[in-house]
């Protein structure tokens, strides 16, 4: 019998929505909860508790910074070439003033429109707290963004769809101590 563990549906996303959960400390945890219900009731894996009770320890603790950047950070503009952490950063409550169309259309591998990439440059040069720059996606477009965040000082946080030499905490703790030295610029955190 196969168990399946569905994280859209535990978190309330719809099929053929933003498949980008694992951004989500949340998530993970809601995750980590699932999964040790459906070994529990599968026998034969020592110690699942112990190993379910320390890994959702760590990530009990990033899922707090995050919450942290909500309470003190509420609404701060931030910018992105593409969604891929879009629920770290709503969770967060921070608004992303790259225009959707861009980054649906950068994500998808499709231009976007001129108007798009001129709000998304205009913005950029408002300074927001930070760039989040997929690098996976990365094309001449995100190129210019990132270009124009360097050219306005707004610092720039390079991510990947895929996790790099670590474990998923080290990873998503990664990301997440990166937007929290940036907020911390930003004047928001201390």
């Amino acid at each position: 019998k196969v168990s399946v563990v569905n994280v859209g549906k535990l978190m309330g996303v719809a099929p053929g929505k933003n498949p980008h959960l694992f951004y989500n400390p949340l998530a993970a945890i809601k995750f980590v909860k699932a999964l040790t219900k459906v070994l529990e009731r599968q026998h034969g894996f020592s110690n699942i508790k112990v190993r379910s009770a320390a890994l959702l320890a760590q990530l009990e603790s990033i899922q707090s910074d995050v919450e942290s950047f909500a309470a003190s950070c509420d609404h701060v503009k931030v910018a992105a070439t593409e969604d891929v952490t879009s629920y770290l950063l709503q969770d967060a409550r921070l608004d992303i003033v790259t225009p959707e169309a861009l980054r649906l259309a950068v994500g998808n591998g499709v231009d976007p429109s001129v108007r798009d990439l001129a709000t998304a440059l205009d913005q950029l040069k408002k300074h927001p707290a930070f760039l989040i720059d997929n690098i996976q996606t990365a094309t001449p477009l995100t190129d210019e963004l990132a270009a124009q965040a360097k050219s306005s000082h707004v610092p720039i946080i390079k991510v990947t769809e895929t996790m790099r030499g670590t474990d998923y905490v080290r990873f998503i703790n990664g990301v997440v101590t990166k937007v929290k030295d940036d907020l911390k610029i930003e004047g928001c955190l201390k």
